[in-house]
């Protein structure tokens, strides 16, 4: 069964790109808000978040903690991708529970690699 992504971006176009390559590899779910992604996960369980940072409304920071708050998702991946390489946007991420930074522009190849990678970590933990 494939893995479900889910993408967390106000811009339509950012979701089309992101989609286009995790498509052949995994389900994907493409939320445009901090506020539906809070919905969405209360029916759906992805095994990995890929969250923007600057958002409207409520930011990738709060979304992240809201996440996390409930202990049924605690221990689904969130990476963010964003363009925010400062350390005190990344520390403040960790902080509140992000696995990992992937910054834009990304490449496609190393988005797969991680998202690859931070899965497998998962499912050894698991084991």
């Amino acid at each position: 069964m494939l893995k479900h992504i889910l993408v967390i971006d106000d811009m339509l176009t950012n979701l089309k790109i992101v989609e286009s390559f995790l498509k052949p590899y995994y389900k994907v779910s493409l939320i445009k808000s901090g506020e539906q992604a809070l919905k969405f996960l209360e029916k759906n369980k992805p095994d990995l978040i890929l969250l923007d940072i600057q958002m409207p409304g409520m930011d990738g920071f709060e979304t992240i903690r809201k996440v996390k708050e409930k202990p049924e998702n605690r221990d689904i991946p969130v990476l963010f991708l964003t363009s925010q390489e400062d350390i005190d946007s990344r520390m403040r991420g960790f902080q509140l529970g992000a696995t990992d930074f992937i910054l834009k522009p990304f490449m496609p190849e190393m988005v797969l690699k991680v998202i690859a990678s931070r899965l497998a970590a998962v499912e050894e933990n698991v084991e």
